[in-house]
């Protein structure tokens, strides 16, 4: 949906290509896909709010059996984790990539972005697990 909302917009263009018997698009930015990025990259940063549909379950979840809670929590922690490892592995690639001197501030943000993401999934991964902790104290 996004791409195509990019197409119609004109900020991307494709062309079709055939290699080793399959079609391939190769896409790229127009002018005016330039343009407009540009404009999107320096308009100021909002606050968004949260959008997590998980949080919806969690409010949910009293209504729920309890023998499956502990369960979809467990499983929900180990998403969080593959997540994480996923984007420890990009920060630690980052600390021994070799960039170009000119490029060094604009690899800076994009790893910044992944630290972020690291540290969010850290957080959540924390936050679960000791909900999941005092589930399990209930019980006893």
């Amino acid at each position: 949906a996004a791409i195509k909302k990019l197409l119609n917009c004109g900020y991307i263009q494709y062309e079709e290509t055939v290699e080793n018997g399959k079609y391939k698009k190769i896409y790229s930015i127009t002018e005016s896909g330039k343009q407009r990025f540009t404009e999107w990259i320096t308009t100021p940063l909002n606050a968004q709010g949260i959008k997590n549909p998980e949080l919806a379950k969690l409010y949910f979840m009293g209504f729920s059996a309890k023998e499956s809670r502990e369960t979809r929590l467990q499983e929900y922690i180990s998403h969080l984790k593959e997540q994480y490892d996923a984007l420890n592995a990009i920060c630690e690639e980052a600390e021994t990539v070799n960039v170009p001197k000119e490029h060094r501030d604009i690899l800076r943000y994009q790893f910044a972005a992944a630290r972020y993401g690291k540290d969010f999934m850290k957080f959540n991964i924390e936050w679960y697990q000791k909900l999941l902790d005092e589930m399990r104290n209930e019980k006893q």
